[in-house]
């Protein structure tokens, strides 16, 4: 296939390339590296690790250094190493993991341009992928912001790339690269672990195979990805006498449904920290609106481990989803539709550019708006405040038109290579549920917003070819 690729795309794929870059670095030239609210934990681990003290953070509640598995390992240590291989300084590291992210970011692209070369064999439909990737406004402000999304999205478009070979090709060995390279992916977001599950699922209906031969490669599969994630457990489980991934799941359970909790006075009466964690829940929220600050508060008051802290969260988070179906039913679709066509990437590049706190301003407008979770809040908005909010409205109906688009053309590209269209329409979708399930807005459409690229360059391309065909 790449034989019969002709000079002017390799011409394109350094435009697309220097595009991405270029458009990266003026951003990250004029905001500096972005720090968000999870960024300093981040930056903790990874001066821990750079300064020989492995994966290790100082708990706030004895201020005691302690082994941590509050967040997966592998862009913590990525970072803290590149740092000493280039010998730069601790201080600068948040400007290096920007520029990882930016080199990321601008990869993603380039895997976009492969992947939609190896499902439609088309140049245009490559190229135009490539192009609208470097141009995205999600994938450029992620890429200054010091965080492991960029990097997650890297490894995921990797992931689809290798994953869409070993279903073209019904090979083992890329089967056994796409299991390695998704266990990397739960290393830096645990958010694809159960997609183990999906993928062999996915597997065992669409490989054209023996009963036999599937299980075979079902096997190296599972194998591939439990090898790398393994150890991982294996250290959680020795050092913190944990067995899990990560003791983030405990807050995660929590963060769209902290509001709806309620206390059932006899009930929970027989379990005195649940008893005592709920409240503190239910009164951390009244002034906050992420229930990060409960967690804090819990743990230094009732004297928890991380541990602790995350099995009795995650009991709460699941007690309450399962008394208030219908509450979190609503939240969930609410994310769904928060997570299809968020803009905030659009509004912080606005915000950059012509200041006076205007992100803040729309959102506190847009928060009121639609904040199900908290009855107590009185939901008007004044004529004046639509013409705040309206680049927000704006840019959602573009991001739902291309959602729309895309699910168009993953219609047409069944009929093309079934197996690809279904490969990305399970995993489009299960990274959706999944994360709407705790909280949802564009940078968790970050990993698939390459799959959008093509889906929609495949649609154009076609719609051009059947309107120059009709001219003709």
């Amino acid at each position: 296939m790449f034989k019969k690729i002709n000079k002017k795309f390799y011409y394109h794929l350094i435009s697309i390339s220097v595009i991405s870059i270029f458009l990266r670095i003026i951003l990250l030239l004029y905001v500096g590296p972005r720090i968000e609210n999870d960024t300093p934990l981040y930056l903790a681990q990874i001066y821990n690790i750079y300064d020989g003290k492995c994966f290790s953070i100082t708990d706030y509640v004895d201020n005691k250094l302690k082994p941590t598995a509050y967040r997966m390992p592998l862009f913590q240590t990525i970072s803290a190493y590149s740092a000493k291989i280039l010998n730069i300084k601790k201080e600068k590291i948040p400007l290096l993991v920007a520029i990882l992210n930016i080199l990321f970011s601008t990869g993603i692209a380039l895997i976009g341009v492969l992947i939609a070369l190896i499902i439609t064999k088309n140049q245009e439909i490559a190229i135009l992928t490539g192009y609208l990737s470097s141009i995205n406004p999600n994938l450029i402000y992620n890429s200054v912001l010091v965080l492991t999304d960029t990097t997650f999205s890297f490894i995921i478009a990797v992931f689809i790339f290798v994953s869409v070979i070993s279903l073209e090709n019904n090979s083992k060995r890329y089967l056994c690269l796409s299991g390695i390279i998704l266990g990397l992916s739960v290393l830096t977001r645990p958010i694809t672990k159960f997609y183990f599950l999906f993928h062999i699922f996915l597997l065992f209906f669409i490989l054209k195979d023996s009963y036999k031969n599937k299980i075979k490669k079902i096997i190296i599969f599972s194998l591939s990805c439990l090898i790398i994630v393994s150890p991982w457990i294996f250290r959680n489980y020795y050092r913190l006498n944990f067995l899990g991934l990560e003791t983030n799941q405990g807050l995660n359970t929590l963060w769209s449904t902290a509001r709806l909790i309620k206390i059932k006075a006899e009930e929970d009466k027989k379990d005195k920290i649940i008893y005592e964690m709920k409240k503190i829940i239910i009164e951390t929220m009244k002034t906050e609106s992420w229930p990060m600050k409960a967690e804090i508060e819990a743990r230094k008051k009732l004297n928890l481990s991380e541990v602790e802290a995350c099995k009795y969260l995650q009991k709460i988070g699941v007690d309450t989803i399962i008394s208030s179906p219908f509450d979190f039913i609503k939240i969930f679709l609410r994310n769904i539709a928060n997570n299809i066509t968020s803009a905030t990437a659009e509004l912080k590049i606005i915000d950059f550019l012509i200041g006076n706190n205007y992100y803040e301003k729309q959102h506190k407008i847009m928060t009121n708006f639609e904040n199900i979770e908290n009855r107590n809040v009185e939901k008007k908005i004044k004529p004046e405040d639509f013409i705040i909010i309206a680049p927000n409205l704006i840019f959602r109906i573009i991001h739902l038109l291309i959602f729309c688009v895309s699910l168009i053309a993953l219609c047409f590209l069944f009929k093309e290579n079934k197996n690809s269209a279904i490969f990305l329409f399970s995993f489009i979708s299960y990274l959706i549920l999944l994360t709407s399930a705790v909280a949802s807005y564009d940078r968790y459409r970050l990993p698939y917003e390459v799959i959008l690229n093509f889906l929609f360059s495949y649609m154009i391309i076609k719609l051009l070819k059947k309107e120059n065909a009709k001219n003709g």
